[in-house]
C-alpha cells in the first residue's frame, strides 16, 4: 500500500508493486540513528553510529537457541589461572564476538590482579557489587550493543564477557524475560546472576572509555598510581631478580619502566617443544628465557609489574591474553603479542571492527600481535583491519552477489524455517505528519500462528528507507498497534509494509 505525504498530510494513493512474497528486507539503520528510534523491549538505541561504522542493536525478541554457544562458567570455577610449560606456537584458535563493533580478539573475559604463594594468579577482592544500569555515552566513550548467552545457574555469578575495562553499562534486557542482577568484582569481571536455571539472553547496550583500548600512557608520577596487592616474600624477591635482570626499577620514571617491561615481554618467542624446568619454578622459567605464546607473556609480565608496584592485569578469553596497565587515571589495554597464526570467529556476523588508539609501543620483529589474527600483518589504524582481512563465515547471498552488496540482504541457504506469511492492514485513510498509523495483522508459516516474533513497520521512498515502529506478535500470530509518523519525514510517496525476521520455527517475511 503506498501513502504520499505532502503538505503535512499522508494520502492514499495508488498501490505500489508488491516485493516478492517472503522476502526479508532489512531497515535501514541509518534512518534509526537520524530518528533516534529505540527498540521496545529495553528502550535499546536501534542503531549506532560509532567511528568504527554504523550497527543496528540485536534482535530484542529473538529467543536462545539449544545450538547457540552460552556463557555458565561461574565465579568460583574460574578464581585463579595457572600458568603452563607448553610454549609452542598455537596453529588456531576458536572464539566467539558477542560485540558490535566486534572487539576480536579482545574481548574482557577473565581478568586476575594478584598472584600467590604457588604462582596462581587471582583477584585480589572477590566481592561482587551490583552494577547500576543506566546513564549515556559521555565524551571520550566508545559504545557497543552485546548479545550474549547465558546459561543461569540458580544464585549463582556466572561470568560475562565485556569490551574493556571501565564498561558502563546503560541498558540491559533477556529475552526471555528473566530477572537477572549485573555484578562485578574488584578486576572489573562482570557476572550474571539470577534465581532460576535456564537459558537466557543478555542483551546490552554498553559505553567503554577509549583510552581502555590502548594508546600513549599517561606520564604520572609513582606517587599517583593506586596500591598494588602485595606479592608472597618468595615470589616478590624472584621477580626483583627478573627487574635487575631487564634492568626496570623504581628509579626510572613510571611511563619509561613500563615501557621497558612491555618491550622485553614482547619480544618472546615460541619454542618447538614445551620449556623446560630449568630453575624449578614456573615464573622464572618463563621470564628469563624469554619463551612463551600469549599467555606466557602476559602471564610472566603482571607478576614483574606487581613486583615494581605498577597495577596490572592479566586478561584472558578463549582466544588471547594480553594485559592491562594503569597509568594514575585509568586501566589501558597492552598487547605483548604471541597470538595464534590463525583464527575462527564463530559468530559468523558482518560487522565493523572496533577502532582502538594506535599503540604506542614498538614492536620488535617477529612477534605477532592478537589484531593479526583478524587484520593482515602490516595494517595500520590501530587494531581495526582491512575489509578483506576478516574470515567470513556468512552464506552466500542470493543471485551471487557478494555479502552486504547495496540492495542484497544476506540470505542463510542453510535457514529451514518456514517462510512466514505476513498479513497486514492498515486503517487510516489519511494521516499528518505526528500522527499515529493504526495496523493490524498477522504472521504464520506453514499453517501455524507465529507467536511473540517481532513485526517491523517500514516505510519506503525511491531515496530512502526507514523502520517507524515494531510490534509484536500475540500467542495466535496476531498483531496490532499504531505507529507514530515521524514528524521529521520528509516530504514524497512512500510504501508501507510489514516485515519480520521470525524465530527459531518462523522464517522471515514481508506483507504484499
Amino acid at each position: 500500500m503506498k501513502r504520499r505525504l505532502a503538505s503535512s498530510v499522508v494520502l492514499l494513493a495508488s498501490a505500489a508493486a508488491a516485493a516478492p512474497a517472503h522476502e526479508f528486507v532489512p531497515p535501514d539503520p541509518r534512518e534509526d540513528v537520524l530518528l533516534g528510534s529505540t527498540t521496545p523491549i529495553g528502550d535499546l538505541p536501534s542503531a549506532l553510529e560509532t567511528s568504527s561504522g554504523l550497527v543496528s542493536s540485536p534482535d530484542p525478541f529473538r529467543l536462545p537457541r539449544d545450538l547457540e554457544r552460552a556463557y555458565s562458567r561461574t565465579q568460583s570455577a574460574d578464581a585463579t589461572f595457572t600458568a603452563d610449560r607448553d610454549t609452542r606456537p598455537v596453529p588456531q584458535v576458536e572464539y566467539e564476538d558477542p560485540f558490535s563493533p566486534s572487539v576480536a580478539p579482545y574481548k574482557r573475559l577473565s581478568a586476575f590482579d594478584a598472584a600467590g604463594a604457588d604462582g596462581a594468579l587471582s583477584v585480589a577482592d572477590r566481592a561482587l557489587r551490583k552494577v547500576i544500569v543506566g546513564g549515556a555515552p559521555a565524551a571520550g566513550d566508545d559504545a557497543f550493543f552485546g548479545d550474549v548467552v547465558v546459561d543461569l545457574v540458580p544464585n549463582e555469578p556466572v561470568r560475562v564477557p565485556s569490551p574493556g575495562a571501565g564498561t558502563r553499562v546503560l541498558r540491559a534486557t533477556t529475552q526471555p524475560p528473566t530477572q537477572i542482577e549485573l555484578l562485578r568484582d574488584g578486576a572489573e569481571n562482570l557476572f550474571v546472576k539470577a534465581g532460576t536455571r535456564g537459558r537466557v539472553r543478555v542483551i546490552l547496550f554498553v559505553a567503554t572509555p577509549r583510552s581502555a583500548f590502548g594508546g600513549p600512557l599517561r606520564d604520572a608520577a609513582w606517587g599517583e598510581l593506586p596500591a598494588t596487592p602485595p606479592l608472597p616474600r618468595t615470589l616478590q624477591e624472584e621477580a626483583e631478580g627478573v627487574l635487575r635482570a631487564i634492568g626496570v626499577s623504581r628509579a626510572m620514571p613510571y611511563r619509561e619502566a613500563v615501557a621497558e617491561l612491555v618491550r622485553y615481554f614482547r619480544s618472546f618467542a615460541a619454542t618447538d617443544a614445551p620449556i623446560e624446568p630449568a630453575r624449578g619454578d614456573l615464573y622464572l622459567d618463563l621470564a628469563l628465557s624469554k619463551k612463551g605464546v600469549c599467555r606466557h607473556r602476559a602471564y610472566a609480565f603482571v607478576i614483574t609489574a606487581l613486583a615494581l608496584r605498577v597495577p596490572a592485569r592479566f586478561v584472558l578469553n578463549e582466544a588471547h591474553a594480553w594485559v592491562e596497565v594503569h597509568d594514575g587515571a585509568s586501566f589501558r589495554r597492552v598487547d605483548l603479542g604471541g597470538a595464534a597464526e590463525n583464527f575462527a570467529d564463530a559468530t559468523g556476523q558482518d560487522r565493523p571492527q572496533h577502532r582502538a588508539p594506535d599503540d604506542p609501543f614498538a614492536w620488535p620483529p617477529g612477534s605477532r600481535p592478537g589484531r593479526e589474527m583478524v587484520a593482515p600483518a602490516g595494517s595500520t589504524g590501530g587494531d581495526a583491519p582491512s575489509p578483506s582481512a576478516r574470515p567470513s563465515t556468512s552464506a552466500p547471498t542470493s543471485g551471487g552477489q557478494a555479502p552486504g552488496a547495496a540492495g542484497a540482504p544476506a540470505v542463510d541457504q542453510t535457514d529451514d524455517r518456514a517462510p512466514a506469511i505476513v498479513t497486514a492492514r492498515f486503517l487510516e485513510q489519511s494521516l499528518r505528519r505526528g500522527e499515529a498509523l493504526h495496523v493490524e495483522g498477522t504472521v504464520r508459516a506453514a499453517g501455524s500462528a507465529c507467536g511473540s516474533v517481532r513485526v517491523d513497520v517500514v516505510l519506503r521512498s525511491a531515496d530512502a528507507q526507514a523502520t517507524i515502529g515494531t510490534l509484536a506478535t500475540g500467542a495466535d500470530g496476531a498483531y496490532q498497534g499504531a505507529i507514530l509518523i515521524p514528524p521529521s519525514l520528509a516530504l514524497g510517496s512512500y510504501d508501507v509494509s510489514v516485515q519480520t525476521p521470525g524465530d527459531q520455527r518462523c522464517g522471515t517475511g514481508r506483507s504484499e
